[in-house]
C-alpha cells in the first residue's frame, strides 16, 4: 500500500520553544509523535528521547519481522516505548536539571490496510479520508476522564 505520511506541530500560545517530536518512514509504515510536557523540565528532551528511543528499537524489528502478526507487532511496540520510558526516567533521576520531565507519545504501525495504534498522553492521532478527517485516539488527561 502506498502511504501519505503528515505531521503538523505547533508551539501554542505561551511557551516560545517547540516540544515535539516527529518521525515517521512510509516504507515501515511507521509513524511516531511525541510532545514534551509543556511547563516541566526538558519535555524537549523527553519526546526526543522518546521518539528516538522507539526509533531505534523498533525501524529494526520491524525490518526483521515485517510479517510478525498482530500480536507479536503489538507487543514490540510495548517493549519499546517501555524501554524509551525506562531510558527518559533514568536520564531524569541522574540529572537534576531533567527532574520531572516528561512527554506523551503516539506510536502507529501500518499492517497491510490496518493501523495498530499505541498512545500516552493528549497528542492525537487523526485519520483524514478524502476531505474528512476523524480523531482516532482519546486523550488521555484529566479532562477527558471527566467528560
Amino acid at each position: 500500500m502506498n502511504y501519505e505520511m503528515y505531521a503538523r506541530t505547533d508551539t501554542g500560545r505561551v511557551r516560545g520553544n517547540n516540544e515535539d517530536a516527529v518521525a515517521f518512514d512510509a516504507s515501515l509504515g511507521l509513524c511516531l509523535l511525541a510532545d514534551g510536557m509543556g511547563g516541566y523540565s526538558a519535555g524537549e528532551v523527553a519526546s526526543g528521547m522518546a521518539v528516538g528511543g522507539v526509533w531505534q528499537a523498533l525501524g529494526p524489528w520491524l525490518r526483521q519481522y515485517p510479517q510478525s502478526g498482530t500480536e507479536a507487532l503489538r507487543q514490540a511496540m510495548a517493549d519499546c516505548v517501555q524501554e524509551a520510558n525506562r531510558a527518559i526516567c533514568r536520564l531524569a533521576s541522574a540529572h537534576s536539571s531533567y527532574a520531572g520531565m516528561g512527554t506523551t507519545l503516539v506510536v502507529g504501525v501500518f499492517e497491510q490496510d490496518r493501523l495498530l495504534l499505541g498512545h500516552v498522553g493528549d497528542s492525537r492521532c487523526y485519520r483524514r479520508r478524502g476531505q474528512s478527517v476523524e480523531q482516532l485516539t482519546k486523550d488521555h488527561s484529566m479532562l477527558q476522564e471527566q467528560l
